[in-house]
């Protein structure tokens, strides 16, 4: 009797709980798989669709698709009238770090690699500072935008 309530059971949750479990799904236009010596990476290009739910410290995007954009690390006060941006990024041939201030020959950025290692080191001259990236690697890089030697903002750079 026992052996058969089980049976009865399990079938009842098998049937009942199987048809309700889906996987995310999109209709792609393109799709692909890319493996290199250091890993591998499945990708996507089709519907972009997501939600961004916002907390007091914290906030989450979720859904199908998730576009790239860029991150700020960090970000010290007393300098919220200075707009600071890179762009493209990712980018595979050349960045362009924007700053819109006054005053652009007291601002230097250093570009670093993941291992901290300081791979440019250049004072700013325009509004609009063009860094070639064309000679480095594929990787993630950090860029740290400095005013008069204090620490402005870091940027996080994903280089293709």
């Amino acid at each position: 009797m026992r052996h058969k309530q089980l049976k009865i059971t399990l079938t009842l949750l098998l049937g009942l709980g199987v048809p309700m479990l889906y996987a995310q799904n999109s209709i792609n236009a393109s799709s692909g798989q890319i493996s290199g010596s250091t890993g591998e990476i499945s990708f996507s290009v089709g519907q972009v669709f997501y939600n961004t739910n916002i907390g007091a410290t914290c906030y989450e995007s979720q859904g199908i698709q998730q576009p790239f954009d860029i991150t700020v690390i960090t970000s010290l006060g007393g300098f919220e009238h200075i707009n600071l941006s890179v762009f493209p990024n990712p980018t595979a041939n050349y960045l362009h770090l924007i700053i819109e201030d006054a005053d652009k020959t007291q601002y230097t950025y250093q570009l670093y690699s993941t291992n901290g290692t300081v791979i440019q080191n250049e004072k700013v001259f325009e509004t609009v500072t063009t860094i070639n990236m064309c000679s480095f690697v594929s990787a993630i890089y950090f860029m740290k935008v400095f005013n008069k030697n204090k620490l402005i903002k870091t940027f996080k750079i994903i280089k293709n």
